[in-house]
């Protein structure tokens, strides 16, 4: 009767182990599910954080991009009126004297070629020289007799 009552003990403690330990694995999986689903909670709210971030700081980097653009264009913009400026105030002017000396010294330059030439044509038509204030004379008189004559339009 005792090996029956040990026997029949044992199983009895062998069953509640196997319970035990069936209810230990259960709750040991139904904590590591748990564990599981907190997890990725907490990782997909961890990589909503992130993108919401990065997306916030690439706009914040477009923004200032942009401004950093503006800012630069409208510099550019300043410097180049003011290099304008300068050059309407002070080189052109000092450009347009310079052409307006060129055209004085070239119109000189004609007028002595022309004068030579009529000089020239004159002493071989009439053999003979004219004298500088003879030849601007005969010039002047010439052209008006043109002008008179409608030659000039």
């Amino acid at each position: 009767k005792i090996l029956e009552d040990a026997t029949s003990q044992a199983g009895h403690i062998l069953n509640d182990a196997q319970y035990i330990n069936q209810q230990s694995k259960t709750t040991v999986d139904h904590a590591l599910e748990k564990m599981l689903t907190d997890v990725r909670a907490e990782t997909n709210e961890a990589v909503k954080d992130v993108k919401t971030r990065y997306i916030t700081s690439i706009g914040q980097l477009a923004e200032s991009s942009l401004h950093d653009f503006q800012t630069v264009s409208q510099q550019l913009k300043l410097d180049l009126s003011a290099q304008l400026k300068i050059f309407h105030d002070t080189l052109l002017p000092n450009m347009e004297k310079e052409v307006e000396t060129y055209k004085q010294q070239r119109f000189k330059q004609v007028e002595q070629s022309i004068g030579k030439i009529v000089q020239q044509a004159a002493q071989d038509m009439f053999s003979k020289s004219l004298s500088l204030e003879e030849h601007q004379k005969l010039l002047v008189d010439s052209l008006e007799k043109a002008k008179r004559d409608g030659m000039f339009g």
